[in-house]
């Protein structure tokens, strides 16, 4: 965009990655929230994820003090397709991950970066940072915990779960962090068939088993307006975070998490949501396992690969 200034020599560049889809609501604020940012160099990265509200309009015609780069995705395949799509397209050191209706303060980016570099500093060899998170309020009250819930457990030793005494935590979050893209390229950017849920889980446990780490920093807030687990779902984006938990829970079943997590999660996801009244909805996941199972067997032959190697390693 015109107008944007040159990076400044000596500093990492870090990219934000914003995925709008029918977010339009929400721009004016997320500008003002970019706009405002201390840390530079600093870019944004938007990817119009076939948005039909406005969203990409709003973003071609309110330019920031910060070069803005728009790619477009022509169908709507969920958040993790479009992060890979930005993905492809950065060479940068660093990306921000922010949902567009997050709000946060001019020093996120900075104390982010800071954390990042404090953290690295204090690792054994062969340990790097994998990423780092604020802390989240919701409507002016504390919101998701950044670790598992108590029935949550990893199976293999040394696979962090929990929130450790230096604030180390299990992964990033998916509403707002700063990530490695090193990371990422190692990982093959983001599992498409997790999507819309269970991507940080997904990513966090395959990052530990090659020696990343993941912080949050206790006194730096954004706030997030959590909804309930699927309110305002419906149709093919309900469906489509749905069969995310349940390729996540397979895929890391019995490898790098125990079947006692996946069996309490499964268990959970169909009557909390209902799901477990509607035959029609049972029988359209049978068929959707069916489908994916040449998939989901690959999937789970690479994890293998990996815990395998570090094993090795």
């Amino acid at each position: 965009m015109p107008g944007a200034p040159p990076f400044p020599v000596g500093r990492e560049v870090v990219t934000v990655i914003v995925v709008v889809t029918f977010d339009r609501p929400h721009l004016d604020q997320l500008w003002r929230d970019l706009a405002r940012q201390t840390y530079r160099p600093l870019e944004v990265l938007v990817v119009d994820n076939d948005s039909h509200d406005g969203s990409a309009e709003f973003v071609q015609t309110h330019p920031l003090p910060l070069p803005v780069r728009v790619v477009h995705k022509a169908r709507n395949e969920g958040v993790s397709p479009a992060w890979n799509l930005a993905l492809q397209q950065i060479q940068d050191p660093w990306i921000l991950l922010v949902s567009p209706d997050c709000i946060f303060p001019p020093e996120l980016v900075e104390r982010l970066v800071e954390c990042a570099h404090e953290k690295a500093g204090g690792l054994p060899a062969g340990e790097m940072i994998g990423g780092v998170s604020p802390t989240f309020l919701w409507k002016g009250r504390p919101g998701a915990p950044l670790h598992g819930s108590p029935h949550f457990h990893p199976k293999q030793r040394g696979l962090l779960n929990g929130v450790a005494p230096d604030g180390e935590i299990l992964s990033y979050h998916g509403a707002c962090a700063l990530l490695s893209t090193g990371l990422l390229r190692r990982l093959g950017g983001w599992d498409v068939q997790v999507n819309f849920g269970g991507d940080e889980v997904d990513v966090g446990l395959q990052a530990q088993l090659l020696g990343y780490r993941f912080y949050t920093v206790g006194d730096l807030t954004v706030e997030h307006p959590y909804a309930p687990r699927f309110a305002g779902k419906k149709g093919a984006q309900l469906r489509m975070r749905s069969d995310s938990i349940w390729f996540s829970l397979l895929k890391h079943g019995g490898i790098t998490l125990s079947w006692r997590t996946v069996a309490f999660e499964m268990v959970t996801h169909l009557f909390w949501n209902q799901f477990a009244r509607s035959p029609r909805v049972l029988a359209s996941q049978l068929v959707w396992f069916v489908q994916v199972a040449p998939v989901l067997s690959s999937r789970r032959r690479q994890l293998r690969a990996l815990w395998g190697s570090r094993v090795c390693g």
